[in-house]
């Protein structure tokens, strides 16, 4: 798929969460320095584990060597879902001697229940919030309140990114860890940050959880280099006397579906 004299490229959106029932078109190109391909045909399926949302045949001729070529346009909306659902698009190159495929994932989410407002928050005993000082926050978990923050508060923090750090160098990160949780049992994904984060970690943080006699049990942790090596987080819960405590440093921008369901989620988790 990847180290081959022809290989078929898809020009995939920026971000790959992409919300229920939306038009998307992805141009599907092949880099081919193989020989020419004659009576070439191309084939589209997108499924996912369970059911074949499209299967599609082009006949496309004969297809030149020695440059990239487009080959194709894939327009398709995506299926409609109560919950998240990642579907693959796999795509075939057939011509002469020579047989080409590529796969790449989608991640489909439904559209995002509105925010609460303040009146069902506060019903609810939550309190929502960027950021809070230490003795704000100590008294509202003293009082028995839950609070919720999408900031780093009053923690010491760093800032994360999608690309992994230089092996050897004492600052950045080198991989994610997403531990079994309520929360992320419906998010698809397959134990770590794959690309379905990539527009929650650029530009997110990271708390820095090396707190004395404190339990550290991270629902989305991040892992520091070992030449600096820190207990981090991205998604943790605290109990904390009669109070609760949700921290997400998570980017969680508004144009995009997994972020938004994301959100939505943790705060339904934390008015329940």
């Amino acid at each position: 798929r990847y180290n081959s004299d022809t290989v078929l490229l898809a020009d995939l959106p920026s971000c790959l969460n992409l919300e229920a029932g939306t038009k998307v078109e992805i141009p599907i190109l092949v880099s081919n320095f193989g020989e020419r391909l004659e009576k070439a045909a191309l084939t589209l399926h997108l499924a996912d584990k369970y059911k074949v949302y499209l299967r599609k045949e082009i006949r496309l001729g004969e297809i030149k060597n020695g440059k990239v070529t487009e080959l194709y346009r894939f327009l398709c909306h995506m299926p409609k879902c109560d919950k998240p659902k990642e579907v693959k698009l796999t795509v075939r190159l057939d011509g002469g001697n020579t047989n080409a495929e590529n796969e790449w994932t989608l991640y489909v989410f439904p559209k995002a229940a509105k925010i609460p407002t303040d009146k069902m928050l506060k019903q609810s005993g939550v309190t929502v919030a960027q950021e809070m000082d230490a003795n704000t926050l100590w008294q509202k978990l003293r009082q028995g309140e839950k609070v919720l923050l999408f900031g780093t508060g009053p923690f010491a923090a760093v800032e994360t990114s999608f690309q992994l750090s230089v092996a050897g160098r004492t600052n950045g990160h080198l991989a994610t860890a997403i531990n079994d949780h309520a929360l992320m049992e419906d998010f698809p994904h397959d134990g770590y940050c794959g690309w379905q984060f990539r527009g929650m970690m650029n530009g997110g943080k990271a708390v820095v959880l090396d707190l004395p006699k404190a339990v550290y049990a991270p629902i989305v942790e991040i892992a520091s280099s070992y030449k600096n090596a820190r207990k981090e987080a991205m998604l943790f819960e605290y109990k904390i006397g009669d109070g609760k405590l949700m921290v997400c440093t998570l980017n969680l921008p508004e144009n995009d579906p997994g972020a938004c369901w994301l959100k939505s989620r943790i705060i339904s988790y934390v008015m329940g």
